[in-house]
């Protein structure tokens, strides 16, 4: 009887690794994709972090939801050999503090030798303060993603004190949403070119610059969801 609780023990454990291991491999693919298919801008936010890129505290990168906070991330570390786990994935939400030696193993096996790691949506793991406090103490460079809510909550804010440095995400600025459409404003600007910008910060104002809206045609459900 034993036995057969180890065998099934095993199976359960050796599933649950084929399954995180599944999500880590799609969510490399999904690195990919961000670069080769997004629009993507230089956001203004990235003068003021790539400064403390390399410096060794945790980056904590927060923001309302879908102000650009995990692409923002991305476009900060294009540059570097980094491994990436999205913890709003469902196969990998009730991965434990405990398998954190199981999660490297993982991230080297698929991403190779890394110093960077970007952990997206980290709030939904219990503990996450632990996990990332261990990542640092090994070595490793960690930049985190999360909601204002959870990441900036005074219990556990504590257990990150001199440990890391905050940046706030927000959707884009207008200067950020003409770069987007490739809008250009020189220095002298004719009638129709007053026309256009017009027309596009009436726009900016009623969609809210949430980078994501752009791509939506039911704009107005889409900032109906976000607001709720």
């Amino acid at each position: 009887m034993m036995q057969n609780f180890l065998n099934n023990f095993a199976l359960h454990s050796n599933m649950n690794r084929n399954s995180v291991r599944r999500a880590l491999i799609d969510q490399k693919e999904e690195i990919n994709r961000i670069f080769k298919e997004e629009t993507l801008i230089e956001r203004e936010k990235l003068d003021e972090f790539t400064p403390f890129l390399n410096d060794k505290l945790i980056k904590v990168i927060t923001g309302v939801r879908r102000s650009g906070k995990s692409v923002f991330s991305h476009l900060s570390l294009r540059n570097k050999k980094y491994a990436y786990i999205n913890f709003d994935d469902e196969r990998v939400m009730n991965v434990k503090t405990e398998d954190l030696n199981m999660l490297l193993e993982l991230l080297h096996e698929i991403h190779g030798d890394f110093k960077f790691i970007l952990l997206d949506e980290i709030q939904n793991i219990h503990g996450w303060e632990l996990f990332t406090n261990r990542l640092l103490r090994q070595g490793y460079n960690v930049m985190i993603t999360g909601s204002n809510s959870t990441l900036l909550s005074r219990e556990l804010a504590s257990h990150l004190t001199g440990r890391c440095i905050s940046f706030e995400m927000y959707p884009f600025s207008f200067r950020e949403y003409l770069s987007y459409f490739g809008v250009k404003i020189g220095e002298m600007l004719s009638t129709r070119e007053i026309g256009n910008l017009k027309h596009h910060l009436s726009k900016y104002i009623s969609t809210g610059g949430f980078p994501e809206i752009y791509k939506i045609s039911n704009k107005k459900a889409y900032l109906k969801e976000l607001y709720e």
